[in-house]
């Protein structure tokens, strides 16, 4: 059995913090799980298309929503029965400001220790 390789490069950090995608649709609300200053995965009740691009608000605790716009690399489906499933999607951002990505790191810095 080959051994799991790491990837990331960025400290990935367990947070639960709102946040919003914007789609053609409509707006989807959702939960993140985890957040890196590269990206990001969270939970929410509706899929999103593999490889496109959406404009997301995550609110962390106590800052300001930040801005930015992710591609969906990944997407899996967990339910509970047909009507009562969640989806895990995990983006990487694409446009982020240089400020944003700092208060990302900022707050993984703080929520890791």
């Amino acid at each position: 059995m080959d051994d799991f390789i790491e990837k990331r490069t960025h400290q990935r950090v367990e947070v639960q913090w709102p946040i919003t995608v914007f789609t053609d649709e409509g707006v989807i609300e959702g939960e993140t799980i985890n957040i890196t200053a590269a990206g990001i995965s969270f939970s929410c009740d509706e899929p999103l298309s593999l490889n496109e691009t959406y404009r997301i608000f995550v609110m962390p605790v106590e800052n300001q929503a930040i801005e930015l716009k992710g591609r969906v690399v990944w997407s899996d489906v967990y339910g509970i029965d047909d009507e009562n499933g969640t989806v895990c999607i995990g983006f990487c951002f694409i446009e982020i400001s240089d400020e944003d990505r700092q208060v990302i790191e900022d707050l993984a810095d703080k929520f890791s220790l």
